[in-house]
């Protein structure tokens, strides 16, 4: 029934019988819970009523699961020392990365120059890593963390800074720059130039 209910949010608009699906499934695990005593099923069918799954970060899912694991009258303590292992050895993995992070934002110091700007390394990089949850993507984890970052700058300047005319003639060359050089990711140096570019320009 869980699983019917987690299945019958990847439907389209207009299929009309996942909409069904999700509403009967829905009721009756109300019902479920309603009669049943919080074991590790209930607490599960709880945070999936409250978040379906497909939204939930896998990493953090994991740690919830583990938790709730502990308590279970049925749980092989050999797979929740596995648990716990790996979870502790992603975790170093991801205090290494954010570590890398934190260094190239504190030595780029567009903080200490743009006072408005947000100061927001590890907020990003969470984000990241539900986007790139598992251990070998650390290199897409860091250059999409340092992007977002820059993005961000970048919006607080448009929002703080320029007056109406920059800001048109900001999104002018950033537009032209991009459909000269088919842009699709933003690495360090066309960072660097869209920031040149915005200082400079002017009424």
């Amino acid at each position: 029934m869980l699983s019917l209910y987690e299945a019958s949010y990847l439907g389209t608009e207009d299929e009309e019988i996942l909409k069904k699906a999700l509403e009967f499934s829905r009721t009756r695990l109300h019902e479920f819970i309603s009669h049943t005593s919080p074991e590790i099923g209930y607490r599960h069918i709880v945070r999936s009523l409250t978040l379906p799954k497909h939204l939930r970060m896998a990493r953090l899912e994991a740690r919830n699961y583990m938790d709730e694991y502990r308590h279970a009258s049925n749980q092989i303590p050999a797979l929740l020392e596995l648990a716990k292992l790996d979870n502790d050895m992603i975790q170093s993995l991801h205090q290494t990365e954010l570590a890398e992070i934190c260094r190239w934002w504190k030595e780029l110091g567009l903080i200490e120059k743009l006072s408005f700007a947000r100061d927001r390394p590890t907020e990003c990089f969470l984000w990241t890593v539900g986007i790139f949850p598992e251990p070998c993507y650390t290199n897409c984890r860091i250059e999409l963390t340092k992007t977002i970052c820059i993005l961000d700058v970048i919006d607080d300047i448009f929002d703080n800074y320029g007056t109406l005319d920059q800001l048109v003639l900001f999104t002018h060359a950033i537009k032209r720059y991009s459909s000269i050089y088919n842009l699709y990711v933003i690495n360090n140096q066309n960072v660097s130039l869209l920031l040149f570019l915005f200082l400079q320009v002017g009424p």
